[in-house]
């Protein structure tokens, strides 16, 4: 069956095609889950929250972008509203501890995705929130303020932050890297 043909069973009820249009994309929904989630069971509750709202508004969908697309800003909105409450506590405020030194460039060329996604994966919350939506999802600063309550330029400062943690963190982990220009 087409999208279209499963979108339009899954609308009239029809259990097999939901089944069907369940088990086609779970999969990579529930990558972008845990992109936002603590652990595996936030992802599957998030994961469990999005479904039931993309089976919800399924008639609300104009086939206007990619369908994928779509239910990825309803999972990560599910994901984002589910830790919410946690995101910026406890965080370092300022420039403080900062690297000095820069990043070779070579130094991401001779990393596997692996390895920079266990940087990512390190950064403190907020800051992990802000750069995934950025850099990964494409999201603009506008609108990861509006998803995460801050203001735009708390994104865009966060966003700098990370990129400076996960420098710190390359050179920490990489000290051939390093170079002082």
């Amino acid at each position: 069956m087409t999208d279209q043909q499963l979108i339009k069973a899954s609308i009239e009820g029809d259990q097999k095609a939901q089944r069907l249009f369940f088990e086609k994309y779970t999969k990579q929904l529930f990558v972008a889950s845990m992109r936002y989630s603590k652990n595996k069971m936030d992802a599957e509750d998030a994961l469990q929250e999005a479904w039931i709202s993309i089976f919800k508004s399924l008639e609300k969908y104009r086939e206007e972008g990619k369908l994928l697309a779509w239910m990825k800003r309803i999972v990560i909105n599910a994901a984002l509203r589910r830790k919410q409450s946690s995101w910026f506590k406890n965080e370092e405020i300022g420039l403080h501890n900062s690297a000095d030194a820069k990043l070779s460039p070579i130094a991401i060329d001779t990393m596997s995705a692996n390895e920079i996604l266990d940087h990512v994966l390190n950064l403190p919350p907020g800051y992990k929130e802000v750069f995934t939506l950025f850099v990964i999802d494409g999201y603009s600063h506008k609108e990861i303020g509006e998803l995460l309550n801050i203001e735009a330029s708390t994104s865009r400062s966060k966003l700098t932050l990370a990129r400076r943690k996960m420098q710190q963190s390359i050179l920490k982990g990489n000290k051939i890297y390093a170079y002082v220009s």
